[in-house]
């Protein structure tokens, strides 16, 4: 595995998803594109951020159908002027629109009662500062990282495009077959 991926590349058990994940931007992506991808993803801390935040990159940074700027990623980014550092911030500021993605591996969320009292009470304070917070633990996106991916940007296309405009991106996302190819 490339160095881009540190001590995550080295842990077995993430590499079929490190690989997964650099095989998704690598087809979308221009080489320079993911060079650029690259170099934003060495902020991420762990695995989990690595897997979702490329899924992200190479969603979001070649969508066609995006009204506006695309969202802008961000990783390990202050929120709440610095009281805390999200994992993954998506901020579209054409539309004012912020999403904070957590990614939460089980060495540092939900292991003991007060991990958990902290988790909640972030949310709580990034959801009244109009933020919106989406968290998945470790196991979900290690089981399906496409459909944490999906969620995210089911949010993002409702909250920027409008429910009806999403349910039609979601339509077309459906009618596609392995590989984005069209069903007939």
């Amino acid at each position: 595995m490339s160095s881009i991926w540190g001590e995550a590349g080295n842990d077995q058990r993430w590499r079929p998803l490190l690989e997964a994940a650099e095989a998704a931007i690598c087809k979308e992506a221009a080489e320079n594109a993911k060079v650029e991808a690259y170099h934003r993803i060495q902020a991420c801390q762990s695995p989990i951020e690595v897997v979702l935040g490329l899924l992200l990159l190479a969603e979001f940074a070649w969508v066609p159908y995006t009204i506006g700027d695309d969202p802008k990623i961000y990783f390990q980014h202050p929120v709440l002027a610095g009281k805390y550092r999200a994992d993954i911030v998506l901020r579209d500021d054409v539309e004012d629109i912020a999403i904070v993605v957590e990614c939460d591996g089980h060495d540092y969320h939900e292991r003991t009662k007060e991990q958990a009292v902290r988790d909640r009470k972030r949310d709580r304070a990034m959801t009244a500062a109009g933020l919106h917070v989406l968290r998945f633990t470790g196991s979900e996106i290690a089981r399906d990282a496409k459909a944490c991916l999906k969620e995210i940007a089911r949010l993002y296309y409702r909250l920027s495009l409008g429910d009806e405009a999403a349910q039609e991106i979601e339509e077309m996302d459906r009618q596609e077959g392995p590989g984005g190819e069209a069903r007939r």
